[in-house]
């Protein structure tokens, strides 16, 4: 059985693609959706949200794309890994990854859940399963092998004669 296809929608900022469901842009932070305030600035409205952990952030915090919160290594994650798959919970991303491991592909999870309030923290995007970018077409085919076709889309059978 198949997942439901996510409706995607482009980011107003780079045009990539995501899911309606995702509360900021998986490639640069832009916000979408709801204001939401800054993370380290509560009087200030935040823009985007680090692209690895989800910190809601202000211009003054993300001036540049993608955005990226004040933890260093997030920069270096930013520059190497992609996200794959945003899961609802721990126990989720821990089978993905699990299943991503048993297949060697090297992947990393991050929660959002440490920040409080709406928006990234929802639970449409609480962890985020990240994988090297060289290794993104390989984990791609096995989170397709996991969770099956998209709804509409079925698999075929060649049936013996």
């Amino acid at each position: 059985m198949g997942t439901p296809a996510q409706p995607t929608r482009l980011c107003r900022v780079c045009n990539a693609a995501g899911a309606r469901s995702d509360r900021f842009c998986p490639s640069c932070g832009t916000l979408a959706g709801d204001p939401l305030e800054c993370e380290r600035h509560p009087d200030r409205p935040a823009e985007a949200a680090c692209v690895v952990c989800g910190m809601p952030l202000c211009r003054s915090c993300a001036p540049d794309r993608p955005a990226l919160c004040p933890d260093p290594e997030h920069a270096t994650i930013a520059a190497k890994w992609v996200r794959l798959f945003a899961a609802n919970s721990e126990f989720e991303a821990d089978c993905v990854t699990q299943n991503l491991k048993e297949r060697s592909v090297p992947s990393g999870t991050f929660s959002s859940r440490r920040f409080p309030g709406p928006g990234p923290t929802d639970d449409s995007d609480v962890v985020r399963v990240f994988v090297t970018t060289e290794d993104l077409a390989r984990a791609e085919r096995c989170l397709a092998d996991l969770t099956g076709p998209p709804e509409g889309e079925t698999d075929t059978i060649e049936k013996g004669i």
